[in-house]
């Protein structure tokens, strides 16, 4: 995961590495993991917890386990595991997320106990599951028609996604026609020459300007071109970046593979020319963040939103904290801690 920061007078990289081991029977201990980072779901949705233990040391144990919200016991139950030394257990559990009203956002616990024949604790386990209502923007609608949301969609699912959300919106032909608010690119389309070069005017002079994972896309790296724009910020980012506008999100568990991003972008040099080129490898850079001195914003991001919209609470509220990141007025009332 990193980040990377340009501004006019310095360049600082930040990057964090996190090494998630994989399980080995023959050198780990005693422990109960979960592979996948899922943390969230939505209001009533069941959602099925998978388990691995391992407890080298026994045949057998007991695994003890609760759900709770609010220091209120929601299930609970006991679960009999049988050790192959060879291969950790495998357990599901089934746990079903509580009913919450619109525009509440709760958390609830899970903790597990792996307890031997004796009934001595062997290994714990512990995680925070966020519970989101299914709509991010019910009773928003005021503060999204100040943002005066145009979206350039040629194939139209992105439009769709945000009308059947009940985003206020105009779906717009042509960029030219534009001159502030947000401007939101559909994801899926391919940025050319003459897109880009209206892109960054746009940002330049104020706008908002939100590409959703652009296809197939090359472009020159902003600022560096002949007459583009000077830039007061740069920001390439990792998918901790989710983490930055809220904590509570999945960055891992979006879809059935997993991954989060759709497409990454990687600084190249050719003939004396940088530009933004797509690649596949990890090193590209999922968000890619761009501020100009008149307040407008120039951001990509490659996470799949759209495409993900059905997998979970995240991806629609990460749009929603995109979207209140671009009001300033909004960011200073955003508060990550849960309700009382």
């Amino acid at each position: 995961m990193g980040r990377i920061e340009v501004s006019l007078s310095r360049l600082v990289l930040l990057l964090a590495a996190a090494a998630f081991p994989l399980l080995s029977a023959a050198t780990e201990h005693r422990s109960i993991l979960c592979p996948d980072g899922h943390a969230t779901c939505f209001s009533g949705e069941p959602v099925t917890l998978r388990l691995m233990l391992h407890d080298p040391t026994s045949q057998s144990g007991t695994l003890a386990w609760a759900y709770s919200a609010q220091r209120h016991t929601l299930a609970a139950g006991e679960i009999q595991v049988i050790f192959d030394p060879s291969k950790p257990a495998q357990v599901e559990i089934p746990l079903k997320g509580p009913e919450v009203r619109e525009g509440v956002i709760y958390d609830t616990q899970f903790r597990a106990r792996l307890v031997g024949r004796h009934g001595e604790a062997r290994a714990e386990f512990r995680r925070v599951f966020w519970i989101f209502p299914r709509n991010p923007f019910a009773d928003r609608r005021q503060w999204l028609q100040r943002l005066n949301i145009a979206v350039y969609d040629p194939g139209g699912k992105t439009l769709t996604t945000l009308l059947d959300a009940k985003v206020p919106c105009t779906r717009i032909r042509s960029l030219e026609t534009q001159s502030a608010g947000v401007i939101v690119i559909g994801e899926g389309v391919r940025l050319s020459g003459s897109l880009t070069e209206t892109m960054t005017r746009l940002a330049a002079a104020g706008a908002t300007v939100l590409c959703l994972s652009p296809a197939d896309t090359s472009l020159p790296f902003p600022g560096t071109g002949d007459g583009s724009p000077a830039a007061s910020r740069i920001a390439l980012c990792q998918a901790d970046i989710i983490h930055e506008l809220d904590k509570r999100l999945d960055i891992e568990g979006w879809s059935a593979k997993g991954d989060a991003v759709s497409t990454r972008l990687r600084p190249e040099a050719f003939r004396g020319q940088v530009s933004l080129r797509p690649t596949e490898a990890t090193q590209g850079w999922p968000w890619i963040d761009v501020g100009y001195p008149s307040g407008g914003r120039l951001i990509i991001c490659g996470f799949g939103i759209i495409r993900c919209w059905d997998a979970g609470p995240t991806p629609r509220y990460l749009l929603l904290r995109i979207l209140e990141s671009t009001d300033r007025a909004e960011k200073s009332t955003l508060s990550l801690s849960s309700p009382e």
